[in-house]
């Protein structure tokens, strides 16, 4: 098997790097509270559907994380 087939990129969408970028930026050791973290989203004009869609990639791709009422920081994308 190829190995540039294995290394395989994943593109984020800009709307999950603002969600990624926003967690950074404004949570308190690697923590904010999910409501203030949709305010910041609703800023960036990342709202309802779209908010969902990008969020659960950004957890799924291991960048962010739902815990409860709050959403954690787990690291940024290069």
């Amino acid at each position: 098997m190829n190995s540039k087939m294995t290394e395989r990129k994943i593109y984020l969408n800009n709307n999950v790097k603002t969600l990624i970028r926003i967690a950074k930026t404004y949570s308190v050791d690697g923590k904010m509270s999910l409501s203030d973290f949709k305010e910041f989203a609703e800023e960036e004009d990342i709202i309802e559907q779209k908010f969902y869609a990008h969020f659960n990639q950004a957890c799924y791709l291991g960048y962010l994380k739902k815990v409860g009422k709050e959403v954690q920081f787990i690291k940024d994308y290069d």
